[in-house]
């Protein structure tokens, strides 16, 4: 079972620092709580404790990972692969959520494509879909700060040739870092997952309307617009229908 690692608290004085530790300290102890529930079969009372850490803001790739997991021996298969998918948007590199994620999809009844971009757009655009948001950030600054480094560098050295290359490399690497930042806040990509054994996708917002397709348990697809308890969504193929929003769950 993998085990978070649940960020402490910076703080600037002892008496600061004591509630707040000793909050990360109560909220270690609910996650241990949690994998114990879960080691021992009781699925239903770790899930109960893995969402309270996600609602007190505790969330982190091993702790989707872990919800996945549980989702999945309790049955859940698309509330499963929704957090798995949470998971690896936290952590594009979590080798072991991205396996049950596979593992779990080869359950779903519908042949679809999971939504996603394609091989060329992973390998042109590498950074975009290989780091996190917080390393994207990180990334970001970092390349900032080496930026006005080096053209200061530049400024003492009377013109500095390494200075001036490496100030256009880190201006360049900015550039594609933030952009990346940007379209992810701008323009989040939307996807949901069924999590109802079937679910009908119909011509508008009404029960009663005709039915284009019908999807099931475990079906990942995108997501156009939402209008009152109503989600439009869209297949690979282009066909697209309004879905009870009871009947399916935000993932990333």
């Amino acid at each position: 079972m993998t085990r978070a690692h649940l960020p402490m608290a910076v703080a600037f004085s002892w008496v600061v620092a004591t509630p707040l530790l000793a909050v990360e300290q109560e909220a270690h102890e609910r996650w241990v709580q949690a994998n114990q529930a879960h080691d021992s079969g009781n699925y239903a009372a770790a899930l109960d404790a893995y969402r309270a850490l996600l609602a007190d803001g505790y969330a982190s790739s091993p702790l989707y990972y872990n919800v996945g997991n549980a989702e999945l021996r309790s049955h859940h298969l698309g509330a499963a692969i929704a957090a798995y998918r949470h998971s690896l948007s936290l952590d594009p590199r979590n080798a072991d959520a991205r396996a049950n994620l596979e593992s779990a999809r080869k359950r779903t009844h519908d042949a679809l494509v999971p939504p996603g971009p394609s091989a060329t757009a992973r390998s042109l655009l590498f950074w975009h879909y290989a780091l996190s948001g917080r390393e994207l950030l990180a990334a970001s600054l970092g390349t900032y700060v080496t930026f006005w480094l080096a053209l200061l560098w530049r400024r003492l050295r009377a013109g500095s040739e390494l200075a001036g290359w490496i100030a256009v490399t880190s201006l360049v690497a900015l550039l594609l870092l933030g952009g990346s930042l940007l379209v992810r806040h701008v323009a989040p990509e939307g996807l949901v997952v069924v999590v109802s054994p079937s679910a009908s996708a119909h011509t508008g917002t009404r029960a009663d309307s005709s039915v284009r397709f019908v999807l099931h348990e475990g079906a990942e697809v995108r997501l156009l617009e939402h209008e009152g308890d109503w989600a439009r969504v869209a297949l690979p193929d282009g066909q697209q229908g309004w879905i009870a929003m009871g009947e399916l769950v935000a993932a990333k």
